[in-house]
């Protein structure tokens, strides 16, 4: 009996001390215990142009009337009322007229009688100009003949906006997504112009599209550059050195209308001939020069005869020659031969 007198005794004290330490709490508290509204449970940033959208899902308690925003160490704010529907809402949030950079926000909720929430954070970039001007235009790796024949795009990268005026001097305005590499079609003729710039978005959940400036760029009538050709003529001389059927050899553009490649390229000790189009024509010649050798007095030479088989076909990307080869000595050696290539 005695040990539960003093049990009892222990258990008095601290729920007297108890509820006077409640008490002296309660004092402090005007109007009685504090309320908070319901919290922003989670935050969608859509990044823009110089604003951006937040995407604030909320929880079940229908108190809530008004979510605010703060930024800048809270100098600068914005709110949104809100009309509860039952269960769970999502509201939208447009902040504009911000400077590029990083931004974080603290979001509270309201409730008619003024409480508020807990505070929810989110971190948001916004874009702008200093962006804009440091995108890249998705590479071009030919204007030809009609075609435009694109390079690799970026994930970044919408696509490709081409403006022109087809042939009819109708204005045309062709969207280019990602996949394609190959644009023809576009009904232009040689020497046309066309405009195009790259459209661009930071990321699957921006509310802008960021464009860079608009280039021009001129159709070439022609698609012979420098890179590998494929012999398209056969060999039917016993001349092993003379190229044979589907052999590949390396041209190299010299300049808009010069182009050198080896045209004997098993002979010995081999020189590249340079060889001119005339844009005009679309012909070619060859003027007399040394291209290889078997060791004197067999120095081989080339120069083109007057013939259609000098010819170049621009947007085939065919060049054609009709050759005598000689020695230096022009001992009529060899003969004439024709050579044509195609661009690979």
């Amino acid at each position: 009996i005695k040990h539960l007198t003093y049990l009892f005794l222990i258990a008095a004290g601290i729920w007297v001390s108890s509820c006077s330490k409640m008490d002296d709490y309660k004092k402090f508290l005007v109007g009685g215990e504090i309320k908070y509204p319901g919290k922003v449970d989670s935050v969608i940033v859509h990044s823009g142009k110089n604003r951006l959208k937040l995407s604030l899902i909320l929880g079940s308690d229908p108190s809530v009337t008004k979510v605010k925003a703060f930024w800048k160490n809270r100098g600068d704010s914005a709110e949104i009322a809100i009309t509860r529907s039952p269960g769970i809402d999502t509201v939208n949030m447009m902040i504009i007229n911000l400077a590029e950079g990083i931004y974080n926000f603290e979001l509270y909720t309201y409730d008619n009688a003024g409480h508020t929430s807990v505070v929810k954070n989110a971190t948001a970039t916004v874009f702008g100009a200093v962006y804009e001007l440091s995108l890249l235009d998705r590479p071009m790796a030919s204007a030809a003949c009609g075609t435009i024949n694109w390079g690799a795009a970026t994930a970044e990268m919408l696509g490709v906006q081409v403006n022109y005026t087809d042939n009819s001097n109708t204005s045309k305005k062709l969207f280019v997504p990602n996949s394609q590499l190959l644009t023809s079609s576009l009904n232009l003729g040689n020497g046309a112009k066309f405009d195009y710039l790259t459209l661009y978005i930071t990321d699957l959940l921006a509310i802008d599209t960021f464009y860079t400036a608009f280039n021009t760029v001129l159709f070439k009538n022609t698609i012979l550059a420098s890179g590998n050709y494929e012999v398209l003529s056969t060999n039917t001389t016993p001349h092993g050195w003379m190229p044979q059927k589907g052999q590949l050899i390396e041209v190299t553009q010299l300049s808009d209308n010069n182009f050198s490649f080896i045209v004997a390229p098993n002979a010995t000790n081999p020189v590249p001939i340079i060889l001119n189009v005339d844009p005009n024509s679309n012909t070619t010649s060859v003027a007399l020069q040394e291209i290889g050798n078997f060791g004197s007095p067999f120095f081989m030479t080339a120069e083109s005869i007057v013939s259609s088989l000098n010819y170049v076909s621009p947007c085939e990307g065919i060049i054609s020659l009709y050759l005598h080869m000689d020695n230096l000595l022009k001992n009529d050696l060899w003969g004439n031969f024709t050579v044509t290539i195609r661009k690979k």
